[in-house]
């Protein structure tokens, strides 16, 4: 069993929800706010599904190639 838990906060960006999940060999990420209370668990399904909706295509288009979408909108709940 792992010891470490990892998460993601409301606006850390898509490519840096993906470079965790890869580097930590999982495919569900929980999402906790500022105090630490999980607000929402982002999947590698989710990541996908942003993926075929043509929405990294229209952030690499825009100029960031970086993938730059907040994992949370501006009321912290998940995308």
């Amino acid at each position: 069993m792992a010891t470490q838990v990892h998460a993601c906060r409301p606006r850390d960006t898509l490519a840096q929800v993906e470079a965790t999940m890869r580097e930590a060999r999982i495919r569900r990420l929980p999402v906790i706010d500022s105090r630490g209370v999980l607000v929402g668990v982002i999947t590698l399904a989710d990541l996908a599904q942003d993926a075929q909706d043509g929405a990294v295509q229209a952030r690499v288009e825009a100029g960031d190639g970086a993938g730059g979408q907040p994992v949370a909108g501006a009321g912290d709940e998940l995308l």
